[in-house]
């Protein structure tokens, strides 16, 4: 439910600024912001066109005066809004979506009519405007913006609109806790994980290198020629087997070493 303003006592004002506002709201659940009508307001409402200029302006004037009482709701958290650390976030975020959820349905139908319109771009500019106002007196308390504040009101605007639009979306499927964790991750940067299962494990890479003819020519005899220098040593070859002729073939006649068994033989 929307605040009313502390400041108006009288009974029968409180009671028009919330049947204005009631009726703004219904409105804006079943047609875009454009096509909505002071007489359509009035009508539902049953206030009549006098009473409502008395209040306001027109209905951008309204629009912006239903968004600041919801920000007013706020006020129990307005430190928060400064944001020291990921538990402030978190507790901001949760105080923000569960004043959502008390209206749920009607934002959400507020959402689908208008989310193509005006409207987001009304309640962002209106957000920016209060942003503005909070960072100034966050200043006067102390506190000390790293960034422009002209950058700091675009960046927050955004990503308040963009994470009430969002939660609108994914209410359903998403219970208040488990979306402010998220949204904190996403702060975080901390998107990924890595998975750990039996198939996570990287295949052995097979290095494949191109050879032509005479390379592998080279590397053929290159091996005989370590077998040999490993082998011959242990063998006999007689010379006489010889036989060096050009264009014939040699013959090699190899006898093992004979085994000794006495040192008698060896002598």
């Amino acid at each position: 439910m929307l605040k009313l303003p502390i400041q108006e006592e009288h009974v029968s004002v409180r009671r028009t600024y919330l049947l204005l506002m009631k009726a703004l709201l219904d409105l804006l659940a079943e047609m875009p912001f454009e096509k909505i009508s002071l007489t359509d307001i009035c009508r539902v409402s049953m206030v009549s066109r006098s009473t409502f200029y008395r209040y306001f302006e027109d209905k951008y004037d309204l629009l912006h005066y239903c968004i600041k009482m919801y920000i007013e709701g706020l006020r129990p958290v307005e430190d928060l809004l400064y944001f020291r650390n990921m538990n402030s976030l978190r507790i901001f975020l949760t105080f923000l979506l569960s004043q959502a959820q008390e209206n749920l349905a009607q934002y959400q139908k507020i959402y689908q009519v208008n989310k193509n319109g005006s409207l987001m771009f009304l309640i962002q500019h209106d957000l920016a405007e209060i942003l503005a106002e909070s960072g100034w007196h966050g200043e006067s308390k102390g506190y000390r913006l790293k960034i422009a504040m002209p950058l700091y009101v675009s960046f927050m605007s955004s990503f308040y609109l963009t994470t009430l639009k969002s939660y609108l979306e994914l209410a359903d499927d998403y219970t208040i806790a488990d979306y402010v964790e998220n949204v904190c991750r996403f702060v975080q940067r901390d998107f990924w994980r890595q998975r750990k299962t039996r198939h996570d494990k990287m295949p052995p890479v097979t290095v494949f290198y191109r050879v032509n003819r005479r390379h592998s020519l080279f590397y053929i005899l290159y091996i005989l020629f370590s077998l040999l220098c490993v082998f011959i040593p242990h063998w006999n070859i007689d010379p006489r087997n010889f036989r060096g002729k050009r264009g014939s073939v040699i013959l090699f006649k190899v006898f093992p070493r004979p085994k000794h068994i006495f040192e008698s033989d060896i002598l």
